[in-house]
């Protein structure tokens, strides 16, 4: 039997070398489709099958605050809660919590940001994580006076010491003050985000924790043997006594538990299911495209197999030597798909954009690589099984009756439409689909953020607390810098801003109106963000009422609304000369003077509701940490950077600038998600479409050249060559808009996977199925009208004569 399938293999060999054409065109066809998903794949294992880098990945969670009832919101975890959590909790075997905070790199020739992560000291052993030089943080490191320690990722200890394994030891500058680094962590470890370059100890004072303020994320491990459901009813018991005994600030609040591999990659979940779907759908409509080439020429073959069966070829043999040609051609293809999936998966996390949790651990690995060798072997078979089939049916007398040409009866072109029927309806799925992605990202695109970023550069300073420890000094530094900037050559309007809209960070407050008297924790809650009196004018934002804080003394108690807080907040009057304080009923602070409204900004993202705002006085308490936004008559607004480089390093040469970019290029990367997944969906309907069109093509020719005979005759008949060609049209006609009908049946279960990712466009958008039908219809109309024209000029005469 062995001798019998080399045998086989052989001989499909030797007839593939002997038609290059046709097999270059099925292998390029696989190599697309098969590379395209193993591609997909790739991403998919990494980020949704592959169990989470740590120690016993399936035991780790992750916690966070969440408002009642609904606790829908993600927000962090108040330092007091986390530690009431840790002491009290009996579901976990350890709570560890981390901040991320970017830090300032120093005492080298030009200052730089790094992206570093204050952490409790037992995060490390929580996930099961040692360094590959050096340790991680002790127990006693926990404590202020001894946290002025540092561990390097792998990468950042490569770039800065050279690899050097005596960088252990040795200090470096951060934010201005001495670490000693006393661990390099493997280059696989990269937690909480791959970029993390530095891990500070995160140290408290056992009386100084706030159980107001809200900013650790915190993750734990279960003990053997707990559930989620467990670990979340204790966890809501928790909540309620602490809600009991600190109304103040616990009140109205619960907490959640969540798998951490199901947080990280939660949110893509549906978005790489639904590529996987697609590129599912592009490899068929490649298989059937490749089924048809290989059914014309089993056709043309089919004197040589009525020869071969005549001369004691059984029909299993015969069925064999086909199906090992299939497979010889869909290995071929699943290699080179595997050559394309490599450059394809680079490509993929390229068009990402950041997008991906766990990118960094894609790769081709085993798992992928036996995906490839299956989906190539399915797809052999696939499109394989159909000329196999056919020459199993092979009937010796009936073959010597169609002549010795070969010539297709009536069941095999029933065949060949039906495949013709499948290739339009999944190509018209993907149509719908590709359609319904760039409609929302059109509406998407289209949304006014509510300020021109056009013309504006902006960048980010954080001013060292060891330097900058007084609010004089944060508060003389950013007007210097704002002067400095706004008398470059050029620039109109320069502003500081704590947080920049659509830049993914944010913050939020409680504050309570004069004359009203909530429940403690019942009180109104809008985003906050300090600002600087030229904010509106820099970023042209208009002024609905009132006016922007005078620079003037006095202009601390002064603060602005957003038109959103005004009518959720003040729909019983005009908020003009209304006063609110910030924090709760029951605690101290200062009134603050409604002067003026602003109209809405999109703080969160383009596709988010606009929510309620304080734009909070710069003077009155200011933030280390701002953007300032440059406004210039510059067409090209990043001509300013070295200008700006200069001026800040005038003032504090230990200061680095970082994300220093067009505002635009802000705007444009809060919705490189949607971009990704548009770019994609409509690449692969526009190539799934060429197919089709191709592989409509095809038929029709080979149709016309298979019917040259007949067709010879009805013309000798009388028949008009107008007619034969309308004929023909029309079949191919009838046979698209059959599987456009089926197709568009099967789009509207395709977009109950779209809906929850379409902004502004309904799931059963009119237009869109109206126009991906339209287009389908025109583009294989001309398809098949071109091969079908060559019926007008077949010869009677020749046409009898040659057959």
């Amino acid at each position: 039997m062995t001798v019998f399938w080399l045998d086989d293999l052989k001989q499909g060999l030797r007839r593939l070398w002997r038609s290059p054409a046709s097999s270059a065109v099925v292998v390029l066809t696989l190599v697309v489709g098969i590379g395209a998903n193993t591609a997909i794949f790739s991403v998919v294992n990494a980020v949704l099958l592959r169990p989470l880098p740590f120690r016993e990945p399936e035991r780790l969670v992750r916690l966070w605050q969440a408002e009642l009832p609904a606790r829908d919101a993600t927000v962090p975890v108040a330092p007091a809660n986390f530690f009431d959590w840790r002491a009290q909790s009996r579901s976990y075997e350890a709570l560890a919590a981390y901040l991320n905070w970017p830090l300032s790199l120093t005492g080298i020739e030009v200052p730089e940001r790094v992206e570093g992560t204050y952490v409790t000291p037992d995060l490390f052993s929580l996930l099961g994580a040692k360094a590959q030089i050096g340790r991680t943080f002790g127990a006693a490191e926990a404590r202020p006076d001894h946290d002025h320690v540092a561990i390097l990722s792998d990468a950042f200890w490569r770039r800065a010491f050279a690899a050097d394994p005596a960088a252990v030891g040795r200090s470096i500058r951060l934010d201005g003050e001495p670490f000693t680094i006393v661990g390099v962590m493997p280059a696989s470890f990269g937690f909480p985000r791959p970029n993390i370059q530095v891990w500070l100890p995160l140290a408290y004072e056992p009386n100084d924790v706030s159980r107001g303020a809200q900013y650790l994320a915190v993750i734990g491990r279960l003990r053997p043997g707990v559930s989620l459901t467990q670990a979340q009813g204790e966890i809501d018991r928790l909540s309620a006594s602490l809600s009991a005994l600190y109304p103040n600030t616990n009140a109205g609040w619960g907490a959640r538990v969540r798998s951490l591999q199901e947080f990280l990659v939660g949110n893509v979940r549906t978005t790489l299911l639904l590529l996987l779907a697609v590129v599912g759908f592009f490899l068929l409509i490649g298989c059937v495209n490749v089924a048809n080439l290989l059914l014309s020429q089993a056709v043309s073959r089919r004197q040589e197999m009525v020869v071969r069966t005549a001369l004691g070829a059984g029909r299993s043999r015969l069925v064999r030597q086909l199906l090992g040609e299939s497979l010889i051609l869909s290995l071929l293809g699943g290699a080179g798909g595997v050559l394309v999936a490599s450059w394809g998966t680079r490509l993929l996390l390229g068009l990402s954009s950041g997008t991906l949790p766990r990118a960094q651990e894609v790769d081709l690995d085993w798992r992928v690589l036996l995906f490839a060798l299956l989906l190539s072997i399915v797809t052999g078979l696939i499109f394989g099984l159909l000329p196999a089939a056919e020459s199993y049916r092979l009937q010796l007398a009936d073959s010597l009756r169609e002549g010795t040409k070969g010539s297709e009866n009536r069941g095999r072109r029933r065949v060949r439409a039906a495949l013709v029927v499948v290739q339009v309806a999944l190509a018209s799925i993907l149509l719908v689909g590709g359609g319904l992605m760039m409609r929302s990202f059109v509406h998407l695109n289209s949304v006014a953020p509510g300020f021109a970023p056009g013309n504006v550069l902006s960048f980010r300073l954080a001013l060292p607390e060891a330097k900058y420890d007084e609010p004089a000094k944060v508060d003389a530094f950013y007007r210097q810098v704002l002067e400095r900037v706004a008398s470059l050559p050029g620039v109109t309007d320069a502003a500081a801003v704590s947080f920049l809209p659509l830049s993914g960070m944010a913050s939020s407050r409680r504050f309570v109106i004069e004359g009203s008297l909530p429940e403690p924790g019942a009180e109104p809650i809008a985003g906050s963000t300090v600002v600087t009196p030229s904010y509106w004018k820099t970023m042209r934002i208009p002024l609905v009422r009132g006016r922007a804080p005078e620079s003037r003394e006095g202009s601390a108690g002064e603060v602005v609304v957003s038109a959103a807080a005004a009518s959720k907040f003040f729909s019983n009057g005009d908020p003009l000369g209304r006063r609110i304080k910030l924090g709760e009923v029951q605690e101290e602070g200062s009134w603050l003077t409604i002067v003026g409204v602003s109209g809405d900004v999109k703080h969160e993202g383009l596709a988010d509701e606009v929510r309620p705002e304080l734009y909070l006085p710069f003077s009155a308490d200011p933030p280390n940490e701002m953007s300032i936004v440059v406004r210039s008559e510059r067409s090209n607004s990043a001509d300013l950077a070295p200008e700006v480089r200069r001026q800040v390093a005038g003032l504090d040469r230990d200061l680095p600038v970082a994300e220093l970019m067009p505002l635009s290029e802000v705007v444009r990367s809060s919705i490189n998600r949607p971009r990704f997944l548009t770019s994609l969906m409509s690449v692969f309907a526009l190539v799934a479409l060429a197919l089709t069109v191709f592989g409509i093509a095809g038929v029709v020719s080979y149709g016309v050249a298979q019917r040259r005979r007949e067709f010879g005759v009805r013309i000798a008949l009388g028949a008009e060559s107008g007619k034969l060609l309308r004929l023909v049209l029309g079949h191919a006609l009838r046979l698209t808009a059959i599987g456009l009908g089926l197709g568009l049946i099967g789009a509207l279960a395709l977009t109950r996977l779209l809906s929850s990712l379409l902004f502004e466009t309904r799931a059963i958008d009119l237009p869109t199925f109206a126009g991906a039908a339209l287009l389908l219809l025109a583009v294989v109309a001309i398809a098949a009208y071109l091969p079908a024209r060559r019926v007008m000029k077949i010869d009677p005469a020749t046409a009898l004569h040659t057959d």
